[in-house]
């Protein structure tokens, strides 16, 4: 008998042996489960079905994000710019600019934060500790600033809030609060992260 002959025979008795199983048999004379095996196809087609409908969905999702955004950029390219409005608004930075404090290195600027600090708000606090967290370099075009941060805790009369969130509201441009805790009437308590912005000196 040829190789070929042989395999088809070994083949057709397996087949022959899996047909007449136990198992192929109570298959075939259990309807309930012949139903379960269809439902759990059916399951199962269902979910890659799905599986591909949702990841088709994220691709033309994501891709009519990135048409948005060709589409806002080209109309940001071909709209005129209105030089007048551009005038202002370097105005106004340049404005600003000049408000921030100047220090000749970062070392500097954070000795003039800690006195800053200390001048400033230090009074309105008592049992104060105030420490340097750290000092973070910004290289706007040809300018460095150094964002100077320190951590202020002590006791804070209720009656002296206002007069301390002044030295930090909207008109400075220097300083702002990262972070604060307050407890008032109980301890009056007070833990404030502060970060205040110095630039460095431009020599001519």
């Amino acid at each position: 008998m040829d190789p070929g002959g042989k395999i088809s025979v070994i083949f057709e008795q397996r087949f022959s042996a899996l047909v007449n199983s136990q198992a192929v048999q109570e298959y075939r004379s259990n309807k309930r489960l012949q139903w379960m095996v269809v439902g759990i196809a059916v399951i199962l087609i269902l979910s890659v079905l799905k599986a591909l409908a949702d990841s088709r969905t994220e691709q033309q999702a994501e891709l009519k994000t990135q048409q948005a955004l060709v589409a806002r950029l080209q109309a940001a390219a071909d709209s005129p710019v209105d030089e007048s409005q551009m005038d202002s608004m370097m105005s106004m930075l340049d404005k600003a600019n000049k408000q921030i404090p100047e220090a000749d290195s970062k070392s500097i600027a954070e000795a003039k934060a800690l006195a800053a600090i200390e001048q400033n708000v230090g009074h309105l606090i008592t049992r104060k500790r105030l420490n340097l967290v750290g000092a973070d370099e910004h290289i706007a075009g040809t300018q460095t600033y150094w964002s100077v941060r320190l951590n202020l805790a002590g006791q804070l009369k209720g009656d002296k809030l206002i007069a301390f969130l002044k030295h930090f509201d909207s008109s400075s441009t220097s300083s702002r609060i990262a972070s604060m805790q307050y407890a008032p009437k109980t301890s009056d308590s007070v833990n404030v992260v502060v970060d205040l912005l110095y630039k460095q000196v431009v020599n001519e």
